[in-house]
C-alpha cells in the first residue's frame, strides 16, 4: 500500500477543506495518508517546522505539498520519495469568496460564476 504525506502550511479555511476532501478520496482508494501541518507564527517558524520533518517525509512513497509556495523540504526528500507533487489553488473556494464579497460588482459576479459552473 502506498504511503502518502500531505504537507500543508496551515489547517484553516480553504486549505483545510480541500485537503480533508483529498485525504478522504485517497483513503477510499486504499492509500495510507498522513497530514503534516506546518504550524508557525511566521514564514521562518513554519520553514523551521518543515525542515525538522524531512526525515519523516522521506519515509513516504509520495509527498503532496499544498500551497502557493513550496516548502524547502521538497529539495531534500526527492532521494527516497518517489513522487513529489505540488497542489496550488483552491479555485472553487476563491471563486465563491469573490462572488460573496460585497465589494464585487454584479457584472463581475456573473462573469466569475461562469467558470464555477463549468
Amino acid at each position: 500500500m502506498k504511503q502518502i504525506a500531505i504537507i500543508i502550511p496551515k489547517s484553516t479555511g480553504g486549505v483545510e477543506h480541500v485537503t480533508k476532501r483529498l485525504q478522504d478520496g485517497l483513503e477510499r482508494e486504499g492509500f495510507s495518508i498522513k497530514r503534516i501541518i506546518l504550524h508557525g507564527e511566521n514564514i521562518i517558524s513554519a520553514t523551521w517546522n518543515d525542515l525538522k520533518n524531512i526525515p519523516m517525509i522521506r519515509k513516504f512513497d509520495v509527498a503532496i505539498y499544498v500551497g502557493s509556495i513550496p516548502q524547502p523540504s521538497h529539495l531534500f526528500v526527492r532521494d527516497n520519495t518517489k513522487v513529489v507533487l505540488f497542489v496550488h489553488g483552491f479555485v472553487m473556494d476563491e471563486i465563491i469568496n469573490y462572488i460573496k464579497s460585497p465589494a464585487t460588482s454584479l457584472r463581475a459576479k456573473i462573469v466569475t460564476a461562469y467558470p464555477a459552473l463549468l
